[in-house]
């Protein structure tokens, strides 16, 4: 209620209450006075209780508030945790990921080198093979059973 009418109608209850005071008690006027005024201070405290019960639904909201301000601080950091760990969590999928293709890479370069190694070594004991078997036919005719064998390695399967 605004201060005007509480002023007002405190003013209204000390009026009909002086005028009951002054006022003959077996007067018409006197009960009809105190009537008044009995009314007016009923009104003014449930006008009381009324502001009263905001008052506290005020304070309640205020609580609810402030209780909601730190509810939504702590979420607050919370989200900041959970995006720090999912930022943590991202870079070490992305080293274990750098790692697999790292190990991935390396069994291909063995597989190949394996390939590749092995078949220079083929061809490098095959030359010296073939050197030392040359170096014994010194005419290069072939006749003894290592050089027989020798043809073989010309000789190219379809």
């Amino acid at each position: 209620m605004n201060d005007t009418n509480r002023i007002l109608l405190e003013e209204v209850i000390e009026g009909r209450l002086t005028e009951v005071k002054y006022c003959n008690g077996d007067d018409e006027n006197s009960r009809q006075y105190f009537r008044e005024a009995m009314d007016a201070v009923a009104k003014q405290i449930e006008i009381d209780k009324i502001d009263a019960n905001y008052q506290e639904q005020l304070e309640k909201l205020d609580v609810e508030r402030e209780k909601l301000e730190a509810d939504k601080e702590k979420f607050e950091v919370e989200r900041e945790k959970l995006e720090a760990d999912k930022e943590k969590h991202q870079k070490e999928l992305d080293a274990k990921a750098a790692e697999a293709k790292k190990d991935r890479m390396v069994q291909i370069g063995i597989f190949v080198g394996g390939l590749v190694v092995g078949k220079c070594i083929d061809y490098a004991f095959e030359r010296a093979h073939v050197t030392r078997i040359c170096h014994f036919e010194k005419d290069y005719t072939f006749t003894t059973s290592p050089g027989r064998a020798l043809g073989k390695l010309f000789r190219f399967k379809k």
